[in-house]
């Protein structure tokens, strides 16, 4: 999701310690964080995406999580797949959903913002849950 929304955990000190602390650990930790988060953001956009043949909610995919040059985790999270065109054009529609009475534009966006919310915390407790035994 190269020109997608993206969450930057800044200012999480507290994860940050733990991150310096157990390195590999907590790394895993966040990285399976992620895709929990993910794929929560998944299934609460699949409850908003407009239905019309059911391909498009088909397509809905999170990807397992990836580790950049810089050392940064990401999960991408999308629909589409080949109809990628196709799931912004109804993604960007604000009558998307209006004439079936079944789903919404911005049908990822909107659990994607209320997801972020809250999630340095839930990521420093995945990893605190994981790093209190060691």
């Amino acid at each position: 999701m190269p020109d997608g929304m993206k969450v930057k955990m800044l200012g999480g000190k507290k994860l940050f310690a733990q991150l310096k602390k157990y390195p590999g650990v907590a790394q895993l930790a966040v990285a399976t964080g992620l895709f929990a988060e993910g794929t929560k953001i998944l299934n609460d956009s699949k409850e908003l995406v407009p239905v019309d043949t059911g391909t498009l909610r088909a397509s809905g995919i999170v990807f397992p999580p990836s580790l950049n040059e810089r050392g940064n985790l990401s999960v991408d999270i999308g629909y589409g797949g080949p109809a990628a065109p196709y799931a912004l054009r109804v993604h960007e529609n604000p009558n998307a959903g209006v004439g079936s009475g079944v789903g919404q534009w911005k049908y990822l966006e909107q659990p994607f913002r209320e997801r972020s919310q809250g999630m340095n915390k839930r990521m420093l407790n995945r990893v605190r849950n994981k790093t209190k035994k060691l």
